[in-house]
């Protein structure tokens, strides 16, 4: 494990959205070492790591086929089968959606431990100009963190991969709340410090907790609720939609409150989500009970104050998700043109007191692909205990360029 002045030597399990994110990010880190990426076929992300960036690239599944493996394969087998046991007594619909949970795990765990598909991927790798260096037991050898940046629900099942090798385990938003604490880092870096593994919560929730957090931390908040306009999938994906329909979450109510309360408990959050035929970025409508009264200054101000959150000026004229993202190229402040930042529209920041109500009101915008990119970073020195909350953020803030491209809140 890490220890005196030796960079933490992190992996990245899954090299999609999130995973090439979070690996350019450990690169400019000066306490941080990326020791590789995984894949298990090639495509533009994979070979531009591997072309133009010299990331090394590990097969996704095990080189290696031995005893322990065996045995560990077998234990963890039974455990899901056990797992699935247990949910006999469910109604028929959710013990469906659990069994197909846990089958797809099982896959997953086969899919890694199956020595014919290290040598079927490596060949297809090697045969597109991707030199491999290796298998997922190589690469997780080389590291003392592991950013699982792989599909839900698969990063449950590669924890206690990660864990049979000493690794520690740092997941993203779409796994269960179970799989560890979870995390934000101007909440409860403190709290998740030395876990094993942690939970980088979802970036609808990530930038709830850093707007509602960064005003019940100064003025408490009795209740919020929350509608969420989620887009309807990544700008870089032109298999899923909607493209002509808007669709409602049908669960009340959605999982983006309950999260918010994982990581702040005292906290009443009520969410709604709608999913719209839109790529950039989604949308948030808050009406926050406040306990006492506020003036709306006084909340702009402490909402300027808040790390990672960037109050968008009226005078700026920018009235849309297209013109916050033409805004976030034009800032330069990274090569992808990210907004990292929570983004709140000024002018809808307001109060309503009649019947008593002490009711703020917030609109802002995430840009899903890369808001949480902070905070992995982060959790990665949480758990390691390698910086404080602060250090740790000022130099996540710092290499990314957060915050220093001027003060737009003063124009």
């Amino acid at each position: 494990m890490s220890s005196g002045d030796r960079k933490t030597r992190v992996a990245v399990n899954g090299y999609g959205t999130i995973g090439k994110r979070v690996a350019d990010a450990v690169r400019l880190q000066p306490d941080m070492e990326l020791v590789g990426i995984t894949a298990h076929s090639v495509n533009y992300r994979v070979a531009t790591a591997h072309r133009l960036k010299g990331i090394p690239v590990f097969v996704s599944s095990f080189r290696r086929k031995d005893s322990e493996t065996e045995q560990l394969h077998r234990d963890e087998t039974q455990k899901l089968i056990d797992e699935c046991e247990q949910l006999m007594d469910l109604p028929y619909a959710d013990r469906r959606m659990a069994t197909e949970n846990i089958l797809g795990r099982i896959k997953r765990l086969n899919d890694h431990l199956r020595f014919e598909n290290f040598e079927d991927d490596a060949a297809k790798l090697q045969k597109n100009g991707v030199e491999v260096a290796g298998g997922l037991d190589d690469l997780l050898e080389r590291a003392d963190v592991v950013v699982d940046c792989a599909p839900k629900p698969f990063g449950q099942a590669n924890k206690p991969v990660y864990s049979s090798f000493g690794v520690k385990g740092v997941y993203q938003g779409g796994e269960k709340a179970s799989i560890g604490p979870s995390f934000v880092a101007q909440q409860n870096f403190d709290a998740c410090a030395g876990a094993d593994h942690v939970r980088v919560v979802s970036c609808n929730t990530t930038g709830l907790v850093r707007v509602l957090g960064g005003v019940h931390a100064r003025r408490r908040i009795k209740m919020a609720t929350v509608t969420l306009i989620r887009r309807g999938t990544d700008s870089s994906d032109h298999k899923s939609g909607p493209i002509n329909a808007i669709l409602p979450s049908l669960e009340t109510p959605s999982h983006h409150g309950p999260d918010v309360r994982c990581v702040i408990p005292d906290i009443e959050v009520f969410s709604s989500a709608y999913v719209v035929p839109t790529t950039l970025m989604h949308v948030h409508d808050l009406q926050i009970e406040m306990e006492d009264d506020f003036e709306v200054d006084e909340i702009l101000q402490l909402l300027h104050e808040t790390p990672r959150v960037r109050v968008i000026p009226a005078s700026l004229k920018m009235a849309s998700t297209a013109q916050l993202m033409d805004f976030a190229r034009d800032l330069g402040q990274n090569d992808r043109g990210d907004m990292m930042d929570i983004c709140v529209w000024e002018q809808t920041v307001g109060a309503y007191r009649n019947y008593g109500h002490k009711r703020l009101f917030i609109k802002m915008a995430v840009h899903q692909e890369s808001d949480v990119i902070p905070e992995n970073v982060d959790a990665i020195r949480a758990v390691m205990r390698s910086a404080s909350a602060a250090d740790s953020m000022r130099m996540t803030d710092a290499t990314l360029n957060l915050g220093v491209a001027g003060d737009f809140y003063r124009i």
